[in-house]
């Protein structure tokens, strides 16, 4: 490729007679320099402004024309690199878009990819482990490795085993439930959700046997037909009052679990 040349011929010189009106000036302002404004000669101050403002126009249009004068070579000279320059810019920007076409194709192909190594590694924890739980933004980097998404992966399903391990040996009998909550809230939500149980069995057994400690023991009657129970044809029968929601909420609960029949009123 030819390189690209520029020449400047006869640069020009911008001269004018500044020393002549730096001279006149000076000579002028002084005719100026002692001058008082009064309530009577305010009208010729305003004339004085004038005429110096009148002066400092000229030669700020004196300016103007020279630099437009000055900078019309230039300006030609400008829009013809930017001619040149917009021929390369044109083939940078195509270049640019396929690269972004391709990148965009690569990271699809590379989505592709995590799918398999997700469906090859999660083996039979997939319910606990969605991929776009544990799906890293870096997996879709150039540089990250399939080993490396695989090495994540497997590191996950490690993590999940030993927390449900943890829920087996922790959670009896209600590794089930724990191990549902385990999925939205992780191995803390579980083990929350097992003394929530456990607690929530201990009151109702203590409720139970303080009932049946309350409850005198009937005497036995002689009759042609006797029932097998005095309360409620064979069933226990207990009635707790409670004063707010929140206890009534735990007594369904309770109930619920246990297999309990119950009746609000």
């Amino acid at each position: 490729m030819s390189e690209f040349q520029v020449s400047i011929k006869q640069p020009v010189i911008i001269s004018g007679n500044f020393e002549e009106m730096q001279q006149e000036l000076s000579n002028m302002m002084q005719a100026y320099a002692g001058l008082e404004v009064t309530e009577e000669n305010l009208p010729e101050r305003k004339k004085d402004i004038a005429t110096l403002r009148k002066i400092k126009t000229a030669i700020e249009d004196k300016r103007k024309a020279a630099k437009k004068d000055y900078e019309k070579p230039f300006k030609a000279f400008e829009a013809e690199c930017k001619k040149l320059t917009g021929i390369i810019d044109k083939e940078i920007d195509r270049i640019n878009a396929d690269m972004d076409v391709y990148e965009q194709k690569r990271k699809a192909d590379k989505r592709i990819l995590i799918s398999q190594l997700y469906a090859q590694n999660i083996g039979e924890y997939a319910d606990y482990l969605p991929l776009e739980s544990i799906r890293r933004p870096q997996w879709e980097n150039k540089t990250y490795t399939e080993i490396a998404i695989i090495n994540d992966i497997q590191e996950a399903v490690i993590t999940v085993k030993n927390d449900l391990r943890t829920i087996d040996t922790m959670c009896d009998p209600w590794q089930e439930e724990c191990k549902a909550v385990y999925k939205a809230s992780g191995l803390t939500g579980a083990l929350q959700r097992y003394k929530d149980l456990e607690n929530a069995r201990k009151t109702a057994e203590a409720s139970v046997k303080a009932s049946e400690q309350q409850t005198p023991t009937p005497e036995p009657m002689e009759q042609e037909n006797p029932v097998e129970s005095l309360v409620d044809g064979g069933r226990w029968v207990f009635t707790i009052t409670v004063t707010n929601e929140n206890d009534a909420k735990f007594i369904r609960d309770t109930c619920e679990l246990f297999g309990y029949e119950y009746k609000e009123e």
